[in-house]
């Protein structure tokens, strides 16, 4: 599809170039995985070195969340993080 839209763009725009090729300018599915599984673990252990050092400031309170999904009919319980920052702003970890 990315293709089909770079043929059209460069025979009707003003593309001084000519043909460009979608697989030169877009990374392979691969590499976006990896990217994002990258970003992931990154983002986990920055979230969780916020909540251990709440957690040691007394910062940190936990709440259960419980959930339905009326269209799967399933119930759903989770836990959320509360971090309080200051008396009228906190940071909720879901």
């Amino acid at each position: 599809m990315s293709q089909v839209l770079l043929d059209i763009g460069s025979r009707y725009g003003r593309s001084l170039i000519g043909r460009v090729k979608a697989t030169k300018l877009l990374p392979c599915a691969n590499t976006i995985k990896r990217r994002i599984q990258s970003l992931a673990e990154v983002t986990r252990s920055q979230v969780s070195e916020r909540l251990v050092a709440a957690g040691g400031r007394g910062e940190l309170a936990f709440s259960p969340d419980l959930w339905t999904d009326r269209y799967k009919k399933r119930t759903y319980l989770g836990k959320k993080n509360i971090s309080l920052v200051s008396l009228y702003t906190y940071i909720l970890y879901l």
